[in-house]
């Protein structure tokens, strides 16, 4: 007597098996394709800043914008020059969530949680 193959116990579910091993596979293929695209772009990008600088450039059919790095405030190096014991008008205070998680019961936060948008990881 022979074991009856996948195919033959459940045909619908080995058809949708197979679907989602194929969607994986292809999504897997295309990620490793993202990666490598968005490597050459980088090192695209940093030739043309390094020969083109600043400015909106023809090049050929196209227009290159190049523009300089926004500059931000650092606030780790801020922190640690003037620190909060010493400057507290440079602080705010802001509500700290461990705080409340450890001073409330779960079922009195449940109106409190936002949930993210779903993700998928392809290893």
């Amino acid at each position: 007597m022979t074991t009856p193959t996948a195919t033959e116990q459940a045909p619908e579910a080995s058809e949708a098996t197979i679907r989602r091993e194929q969607l994986v596979r292809e999504a897997v293929k295309l990620q490793a394709e993202q990666e490598a695209i968005k490597e050459r772009l980088d090192t695209i990008k940093t030739i043309l800043v390094t020969d083109l600088g600043s400015g909106t450039h023809e090049v050929g059919e196209h227009k290159v914008q190049v523009r300089e790095g926004t500059r931000r405030l650092s606030s780790t190096r801020l922190t640690k020059a003037y620190p909060a014991d010493q400057y507290p008008q440079l602080y705010k205070t802001a509500i700290d969530t461990a705080a409340v998680k450890a001073n409330f019961a779960p079922v009195a936060l449940e109106d409190f949680y936002d949930v993210g948008a779903a993700t998928v990881t392809f290893k």
